[in-house]
């Protein structure tokens, strides 16, 4: 038996700032807010994230960039996306982050 492509080629994941959706468009991070916790189990983060056309979605996130996404939802503008996103920060309680900057172009 011959194995498949699955078992041949390793996993590979993109960086949260450069993910590519199944038809090639390449989304760019908005906005990320970080709760300020260090380690896989305590870090959480929140991702505005915008494909550039008119697309956007508000992502939570666990475990940093490469933990698991908890949580994803489209909005239908900016504005929304900012809105639901700062809903979700102020559920947590913790302590929030602007880190925006880390993901832009020096």
């Amino acid at each position: 038996m011959l194995p498949t492509t699955r078992s041949i080629l390793p996993a590979r994941r993109c960086p949260v700032e450069r993910v590519c959706d199944s038809v090639g468009d390449v989304e760019r991070v908005a906005r990320h807010w970080w709760n300020g916790t260090w380690g896989r189990i305590a870090r959480r983060d929140v991702y505005v994230i915008t494909d550039g056309r008119g697309r956007w979605m508000v992502e939570a996130r666990e475990g940093g960039a490469d933990g698991r996404v908890k949580r994803r939802h489209e909005c239908h503008d900016e504005q929304e996306a900012l809105a639901l996103a700062q809903r979700w920060l102020d559920l947590s309680g913790d302590e929030w982050k602007d880190i925006t900057a880390t993901h832009r172009p020096r």
